[in-house]
């Protein structure tokens, strides 16, 4: 997962499946669950939502009807109601063309490891399929690709001539050297489209590798 552990942290009511222990600590909310995940002092869940696989950081605090998966939530940082996360390991081809420097030996001869990260960022009722009606964090996902400081025209930045637009095929998600920078610019993501466009300071770098849903799941994910 994403750096996250089962087995540091007691909660309540546990049940013990294939996947893990799962449960609900002290600091969630009704209806609230944590798969397999770590999370730490001072950190509360919000009702509804579900964190998996994930390392929640201290005084952290996830929104009401969230879904987190793989995700590192660095300590102090709160993610909003209705907010999906889904951090990726990927493979050296992305390092490279971030421009992140990957030591060599560090993830075996054969180059196994995950070298970057990106973290996929979602409202839970986005549609990221259909041509016209894709959206990401809840806006039009043309709008949200301006907003963010990106060229939505055909044969840009974003989208190639021949791809439709749509969320899946959208690049828009930064590619980061570690899994918590990548949630934290995933969050950025969120800020900047709910927020209406970017701001200095507060937006990803226009000039940062950018991935799609498709990519980072499919041509680049380092599986291993």
């Amino acid at each position: 997962g994403g750096g996250g552990g089962g087995g540091g942290r007691k909660v309540s009511r546990l049940s013990v499946g294939a996947d893990g222990v799962w449960g609900a600590g002290k600091g969630a909310g009704p209806s609230a669950c944590e798969l397999a995940s770590f999370v730490s002092r001072g950190a509360r869940i919000g009702p509804k939502s579900l964190v998996a696989h994930c390392d929640v950081g201290a005084l952290a605090t996830i929104g009401a009807g969230c879904l987190l998966h793989d995700v590192d939530v660095p300590r102090g940082a709160v993610v909003p109601n209705g907010c999906f996360l889904h951090a990726v390991p990927l493979r050296a081809a992305a390092a490279t063309g971030a421009g992140i420097e990957v030591a060599p030996g560090t993830f075996g001869d054969d180059g196994a490891g995950a070298s970057c990260w990106t973290c996929i960022v979602l409202d839970v009722h986005d549609e990221v399929k259909k041509p016209g009606k894709s959206t990401l964090c809840g806006v039009p996902v043309v709008d949200a690709a301006s907003r963010l400081g990106l060229d939505p025209g055909p044969g840009a930045s974003v989208w190639t001539e021949d791809e439709p637009r749509t969320t899946t095929t959208a690049r828009v998600f930064p590619v980061c050297a570690s899994a918590m920078e990548a949630t934290e610019a995933a969050l950025r993501v969120w800020g900047t489209i709910k927020g209406g466009g970017a701001s200095e300071g507060t937006a990803p770098d226009v000039a940062t590798l950018r991935v799609s849903i498709g990519e980072a799941l499919r041509t680049l994910a380092d599986h291993a």
